[in-house]
């Protein structure tokens, strides 16, 4: 049940404030775990472990999805939720093995502990919600029993742990303008390729994988479902979580559906929702679905990859009491470089753009050199015919 992958949004999305509990009833211990700084916090459905840093950020992603489950499920779960999370893997292996869960090397929410066992890899905001989402339905929906599809299984905590980033909040069901993992694109490909292009094979498959394209599948099996054929949905997960086979449960919903029809319409969707833009390196983040934001360290880089093309480009460079302003136009064949060097106290900040070689996108980047190290954020602004970057 452990996952590697950290909106054009289905439905307005669920904003879920990470900077506090809100109503959840709080209280936080500290205690020692080795040297890792650990705390323990009790809200109203769930007691955390959580060792590291952002402890109250973390614990502050759980009632909302709760509240959200709790909507989406119309049920919940009859005891409180336990959720671990650990900063290395030694201190979560020696944990699993003392809670006499066998080894694991990743997230996983266990059956038999009912307990959500969650690795910090540096996606961890996306992990515990796909690892809680995994415990709240087992325990409210299927009696703690494993259904048989696993594209329905991965492809719950995936709906709603795919989300958009602010900067400030997470927005829940959301696919992010901007992630270094394009989930819209794998659940083509999956689509495409795996399924070879019949959304009847995808609902009744009961094989199971762990690679990225397979469980971003199970995210557009899911929320295709959810948001186009509510009524096909309910019924349809209602059947897998009774123990229901994959080829039983579709064969119990699909009657009024046109194959070919749906695979059209599966097609589209997924091209419509396909994030415009994927984060090759640095942090990037949505604070709105016309802006994206980057941020790269001293000496390291930030690049974002336009999957679809612009008409121009417009970059500003912020100085700390001043502003600069350059604008140019993209090169539409062949390859066109822009490059605009800013100075400041004998250190060079960079930013340009160019087509990319064998490709149909844009790459948008930045990088720092001389070892400066001010934190500098990257903005981009999508409006009108024409994209806007601002440094």
């Amino acid at each position: 049940m452990g996952r590697n992958l950290s909106r054009i949004g289905m439905g307005k999305g669920v904003a879920v404030f990470a900077s506090g509990l809100a109503a959840a009833m709080l209280w936080v211990g500290r205690a020692a775990a080795g040297d890792v700084e650990s705390r323990e916090i009790h809200t109203e459905h769930y007691d955390l472990y959580i060792e590291g840093p952002g402890a109250d950020e973390l614990a502050g992603l759980v009632e909302p999805l709760y509240a959200r489950l709790k909507e989406f499920f119309g049920k919940e779960p009859h005891e409180r939720l336990k959720v671990k999370v650990f900063a290395n893997k030694d201190s979560f292996v020696d944990e699993t093995y003392r809670d006499h869960i066998g080894p694991n090397k990743r997230s996983f929410y266990s059956p038999a502990s009912h307990m959500s066992y969650v690795l910090r890899d540096g996606g961890e905001r996306g992990t515990i919600l796909h690892e809680c989402v995994h415990q709240f339905h087992f325990l409210a929906c299927t009696g703690n029993r494993r259904p048989q599809s696993w594209f329905y299984i991965e492809g719950l905590p995936m709906h709603f742990a795919t989300c958009r980033w602010t900067g400030e909040r997470v927005i829940l069901e959301a696919v992010p303008q901007i992630d270094d993992t394009d989930v819209g694109a794998l659940a083509l490909e999956d689509f495409l390729g795996t399924h070879a292009r019949s959304f009847e094979r995808l609902a009744r498959d009961d094989h199971q994988d762990d690679m990225a394209v397979d469980y971003s599948g199970g995210w557009g099996l899911v929320s295709f479902l959810y948001a186009k054929h509510r009524d096909v949905f309910e019924k349809w997960s209602a059947a897998l979580d009774q123990g229901a086979t994959p080829e039983a449960a579709w064969e119990g919903v699909s009657g009024g559906l046109e194959a070919a029809k749906l695979n059209d319409e599966y097609e589209q969707w997924l091209r419509d929702v396909e994030a415009p833009w994927h984060g090759a390196s640095g942090h990037w983040w949505s604070p709105n679905l016309k802006l994206i934001e980057g941020q790269a360290e001293a000496d390291t880089s930030a690049t974002a990859y336009l999957k679809k093309p612009v008409e121009s480009l417009s970059i500003s460079v912020h100085g700390e009491s001043k502003e600069e302003k350059v604008s140019a136009g993209m090169v539409v064949d062949g390859w066109g470089m822009i490059r605009i060097t800013w100075w400041r106290c004998c250190r060079t900040d960079r930013c340009g753009c160019g087509r990319r070689f064998g490709g149909d996108g844009w790459w948008i980047f930045w990088w720092r050199m001389c070892g400066l190290r001010i934190r500098r954020s990257l903005r981009l602004l999508c409006g009108g015919r024409g994209m806007w970057l601002r440094l």
